[in-house]
């Protein structure tokens, strides 16, 4: 799986946006070891591992115990005098217990929590994956969002200089006074909505600086456009094409649920030797006070005692809840081994589907790439025309506000190809970020 993934890397190699846009892949690789909710998903597979321990490995090994008192033993004896006596000292005892035989089930039990830690790496990568696809949305929104507040301010200034050239001619009795309430109303509006987009903008900022645990994402950090994307359509066919006919084993999903199933086949094995007999060896060293009464004399001594036994307990009856266990483990397998077959039909389904969505993405990038190649062209001219009088400021001014705006709607259309994208590859785990994980992280089997 591991070097299909690497091929499958060099592939679409350069399509991601930070393949083009180099500060939104500083901020990936940050957010990976800053970001909050990437930490507290480390903490779950830290979690993980300290369960296997306690749960897995532990049974496993043997189990030693100790406990000793230190203090006053004090005795007497009646019969026609009494005769008594204290002592002072220590006591102890130090126990060893291994299991020996468990019919599997201390190893299957390790096996189940060596699988659990395994799913929550596969939980890990999921959330991961769907972080770093956050981010790279919410980036290219910060760039819709900074062109957006360029157009509004554009639009600003526009107003200002209708409302300075109205305010000339009212001083100059060309207007009347309630001819210049247009204007001033214009600019307000215009006002109005550049604070709002300015706050926005910085809302955004902020909010995608939290998420990814940086310091700040500063304007000048985000650039003024979303490169033209890179796609091959033969590339894409060929991740679905190697998708289908490996029944999307290499999905995480897919893997997820494999592993679900690998653990109801253990509990349910767990679960049948419930109440057959158990073996284990116990070993013990202990050291009591040993009290001794004879002719009316008391004597007191510390005895040292070794044990060594084979032990063994037989849960023989237990009201059938061993019986309802077995029971229960049997048909959560077979619940898991039918989610394993509806989540096959479900993935090779919506990966077709992403696919074709890909597709139709890239033709309306197409498309409104060529209505953005005319209206370049006309902008081009008009700046021509511009510099040699041909036409005026307030002429070049309303052709230039409508360029921005065609131009945001092509960035737009840009940002939706790159999202579609991303997360066809995300779905099909074949997004190259995924190589910023540890290797560990892909395993099939724990």
């Amino acid at each position: 799986m591991l070097s299909q993934l690497s091929a499958q890397e060099l592939s679409v190699n350069g399509t991601l946006p930070e393949d083009s846009i180099p500060q939104l892949k500083v901020l990936i690789e940050q957010a990976l070891h800053q970001s909050p909710d990437m930490i507290l998903r480390e903490l779950d597979v830290s979690v993980s591992d300290a369960q296997r321990l306690y749960s897995g490995i532990a049974p496993l090994l043997p189990n030693v115990s100790a406990g000793g008192n230190y203090g006053v033993t004090r005795s007497g004896v009646s019969i026609t005098s009494f005769v008594g006596g204290s002592a002072i000292g220590t006591s102890y005892g130090i126990s060893i217990n291994q299991p020996l035989f468990h019919w599997g089930a201390l190893r299957n039990q390790l096996q189940f929590q060596s699988i659990s830690a395994l799913i929550s790496r596969k939980q890990y990568t999921l959330g991961y994956l769907g972080f770093i696809g956050m981010v790279r949305s919410q980036y290219l929104g910060l760039i819709d969002e900074k062109l957006r507040l360029r157009n509004i301010l554009f639009e600003l200034e526009i107003r200002q200089k209708a409302l300075s050239l109205a305010q000339h001619k009212l001083q100059n009795g060309i207007i009347s006074a309630n001819e210049i309430a247009g204007p001033e109303i214009e600019y307000e509006t215009a006002s109005l909505n550049a604070d709002r987009e300015r706050l926005a903008y910085d809302f955004a900022r902020h909010a995608l600086a939290r998420q990814t645990g940086v310091a700040d994402i500063t304007d000048d950090s985000i650039p003024d456009e979303i490169p033209l994307p890179h796609y091959s359509e033969p590339v894409s066919k060929k991740i679905l094409s190697d998708l289908l006919n490996e029944k999307a084993s290499a999905t995480l999903d897919m893997q997820i649920a494999s592993l679900n199933v690998e653990q109801a086949k253990l509990i349910y094995k767990i679960n049948r030797v419930q109440q057959l007999p158990m073996v284990g060896l116990q070993a013990g060293l202990n050291q009591n006070n040993i009290i001794n009464v004879q002719n009316n004399t008391i004597s007191q001594s510390f005895v040292l005692q070794e044990q060594y036994a084979v032990t063994v307990g037989w849960n023989i009856f237990d009201g059938f809840a061993s019986h309802g266990r077995k029971r229960e483990a049997f048909l959560k397998e077979r619940q898991s081994e039918i989610a394993l077959s509806k989540k096959t039909d479900e993935i090779l389904s919506q990966a077709q589907m992403k696919e074709r969505g890909v597709s139709f993405s890239w033709r309306a990038l197409s498309i409104s790439e060529k209505r953005y190649a005319i209206a370049k062209g006309a902008y081009n001219q008009m700046s021509n025309e511009l510099k040699i009088g041909n036409i005026s400021e307030d002429s070049a001014g309303v052709q230039k506000a409508s360029f921005f705006a065609n131009q945001i709607a092509t960035y737009s259309t840009r940002g939706d190809f790159y999202n579609t994208w991303c997360d066809y590859l995300s779905f099909v785990y074949a997004d190259p970020t995924l190589k910023l994980i540890p290797a560990s992280y892909a395993r099939i089997k724990p």
